[in-house]
């Protein structure tokens, strides 16, 4: 599984890299997890709460 994070504030572009990525997915036949975040001040959040998860292991 590949887990891929895309950070974008222009929908259209964000949804092209998403579908471009899933495709790619699909046709090498890997398993991948796509999140599309729109701000990047959502993804820091996200990434300082599951790196602290991770951390305190």
């Amino acid at each position: 599984m590949i887990n891929v994070g895309i950070c974008d504030d222009e929908v259209k572009i964000a949804a092209q890299m998403e579908n471009l990525i899933l495709d790619v997915g699909r046709k090498e036949n890997i398993p991948v997890n796509v999140e599309v975040f729109y701000s990047g001040k959502l993804w820091k959040r996200i990434f300082c709460k599951v790196l602290s998860m991770i951390c305190s292991i």
